[in-house]
């Protein structure tokens, strides 16, 4: 039973993490390195990670896999429009309201957001990319 407890400390020390994370990345603490846009990663930055934690040993990239994964999912469920966090406020706003929002607007929301989301995909990943050429 020992186990199941140190799975969830584990699951909300990987949960509180990217909060602390994001906090950061917005207002930056005056004891911790100011974490910048410049310091995220992509899938070529993880796949750098996975290497050094593969040398570690399968308990520490499973754990690593475990983090990424409470990562993922938590993003995902962040209020911006075009992910799923962004239905959910949707959903909400005609739960309260009891009526539809705009497709319109509710679309423009979207496609506003998924391209903003596409242009930091392409920003953190031309980054990991640079990151790796310098070595």
């Amino acid at each position: 039973f020992g186990c199941l407890g140190t799975a969830f400390a584990s699951f909300w020390n990987d949960f509180t993490l990217i909060f602390r994370t994001l906090g950061l990345l917005i207002a930056p603490s005056a004891t911790v390195k100011q974490v910048g846009i410049q310091d995220l990663s992509s899938f070529v930055g993880i796949f750098s990670l996975v290497q050094t934690f593969v040398a570690s040993g399968i308990l520490t990239l499973l754990a690593f896999t475990a983090m990424l994964s409470v990562n993922i999912g938590v993003m995902n469920l962040l209020p911006i429009p075009a992910l799923d966090g962004g239905r959910i406020v949707f959903l909400g706003y005609e739960f309260i309201t009891r009526k539809k929002p705009s497709k319109k607007v509710e679309t423009i929301l979207n496609n506003v957001f998924f391209i903003l989301l596409m242009i930091l995909f392409v920003f953190v990943t031309y980054n990991d990319i640079i990151r790796l050429i310098k070595g």
